[in-house]
């Protein structure tokens, strides 16, 4: 049997991806439009991963602490920790699950067929059928829920989601990332934080959750990749008759929002927190970012992707030895985004916060320096034979890192496909090398592209504790305004979850 006689499935696409020496097929579930890709190939590993389009509306988290409640149990799985469980018994060689800016995934791989099926079945039946709905515990253990041991005791917040992004928020570097994709597109699905705000994941209700778990987690807003040497006709059918045949067809509205392009570039000045006592002398941040362009152009996905390392981050670079020379900062590098705008950033820690217009002047002085006298042709080449065996050399997870790359176009309304030929594109930047090639593009979409933020971030002691001091207030007034039957429901809540 073929492919695309398999009951259930339509073959959208079939090609031979000559770099990845694979066969790449893109199909959709007749019934409930579930989008699959499968790489046939000779990997003994084998990779399965779910994905869902998840942009979020608001900086709670909500996409987070989905993923983590979901693998809290399930329909077939009851014990508490079924992620846990398979970390010790499987024999799997990837086992995870990634929140991005605007998608959630949930990859495995191993090179046992049984153990494959056992994965497989866990994770669908995790995202498709949890115990969320029927456990209000799991919500309030890996989100938030307000913790009181004793009447007397002072009310806080708790959670495993909460903790991790205050410890995430504690990182200046982390902080600084979140301003400049926040920055770069204010009112879009990208202005907000879907690891979640510690001081806005506690205005997520329970009734919220659910209804974000039942809008995205649905198969029809669902993208499902493969990879490996299987027997492709079984995994489908399984996926098929155990998980997708039991749904209709429901809209995905799931729809990334973007904000309007700048007509000019932004001055943005930004503090980030850092301890009370800390020191705040050279602790500053600069950046400059443009938007490049959307992933689902494979040239400029491309491009930003080689970009990184001619203009920054190698010891060759064009900027390199003018920023150290320039004494402006500690340490120089670049910033990519992983989501539908194609942001990149040239950043500099570790700078007094006085000194953002000669840091810009440095980074376009110098690129226009490189683009009139033409970029060393042995640093354009180096770039492009070290990408091009990092593409072709993903390692032991290479099941997996085909599908998050398939998925740079794919999530957007481009066949998977598209996204992991790149052989084509490198001839082209090859064969015109000498025709100004990358220095045009550089000239085009950075220094002459509007979509531009220059940002300098500095440190503001005890931003963070000032946002906690606020909450902490609230808490009091809460608990001082409950009675005692309240009081008393919350202590033996939290015994509860203790438990």
């Amino acid at each position: 049997m073929t492919i695309g006689n398999i009951k259930g499935y339509s073959v959208v696409d079939e090609v031979f991806i000559e770099e990845l020496n694979s066969t790449g097929y893109y199909l959709k579930h007749d019934k409930t439009k579930a989008e699959v890709l499968y790489l046939k190939n000779e990997d003994e590993i084998m990779t399965f991963g779910i994905g869902f389009r998840t942009p979020p509306e608001n900086s709670t988290g909500v996409a987070h602490i989905v993923e983590h409640c979901v693998l809290s149990g399930s329909r077939k799985y009851k014990t508490k920790e079924p992620f846990m469980d398979m970390l010790n018994s499987s024999m799997q060689t990837f086992l995870n699950a990634m929140t991005f800016p605007d998608k959630t995934i949930y990859p495995v791989a191993t090179r046992n067929d049984k153990d494959f099926f056992n994965l497989m079945d866990v994770y669908l039946d995790a995202v498709f059928y949890p115990s969320i709905y029927d456990v209000k515990e799991i919500f309030e253990q890996e989100g938030w829920h307000l913790e009181l041991e004793g009447s007397e005791d002072e009310l806080k917040y708790n959670g495993v989601v909460y903790n991790e992004m205050r410890g995430a928020y504690s990182d200046a570097d982390g902080q600084v990332h979140e301003l400049l994709s926040q920055n770069l597109h204010p009112d879009s699905t990208y202005s907000h934080d879907s690891g979640g705000d510690p001081h806005e994941i506690t205005n997520l209700t329970y009734e919220d959750f659910l209804k974000f778990h039942e809008r995205f987690y649905h198969p029809s807003n669902s993208y499902i990749f493969l990879n490996g040497n299987m027997d492709i006709e079984k995994v489908l059918n399984f996926i098929n008759n155990e998980y997708l045949d039991n749904f209709e067809y429901q809209d995905p509205n799931s729809q990334i929002i973007m904000n309007e392009n700048f007509k000019e570039p932004q001055l943005i000045e930004e503090t980030y927190s850092v301890g009370k006592e800390d020191s705040t002398e050279n602790k500053s941040y600069y950046a400059y970012g443009v938007d490049l362009g959307l992933s689902i152009n494979p040239k400029d996905s491309f491009m930003r992707s080689i970009l990184s390392d001619i203009i920054i981050d190698s010891d060759s670079s064009i900027l390199k030895d003018k920023l150290l020379d320039s004494n402006l900062a500690e340490d120089y590098y670049s910033m990519n985004s992983s989501s539908l705008p194609l942001d990149f950033f040239i950043v500099a820690k570790g700078a007094s916060g006085d000194d953002l217009e000669e840091f810009v002047n440095i980074v376009e002085d110098g690129l226009r320096e490189a683009l009139k006298k033409g970029i060393d042709k042995d640093l354009i080449e180096a770039t492009l034979n070290s990408y091009e065996f990092s593409l072709k050399e993903l390692g032991i997870h290479k099941g997996v890192m085909l599908g998050i790359g398939a998925l740079r176009g794919w999530l957007y309304g481009n066949s998977p496909l598209d996204s992991l030929k790149f052989k084509n594109l490198l001839d082209e930047i090859k064969e015109n090398l000498d025709n100004r090639y990358i220095e045009d593009y550089i000239e085009k979409n950075i220094l002459n592209n509007p979509q531009k933020i220059h940002l300098v971030a500095r440190p503001e002691p005890g931003k963070f504790l000032e946002k906690d001091k606020v909450a902490n207030e609230k808490l009091k007034e809460y608990k001082e305004g409950l009675k005692d039957i309240e009081l008393e429901a919350l202590i033996e809540n939290t015994k509860n979850l203790f438990e």
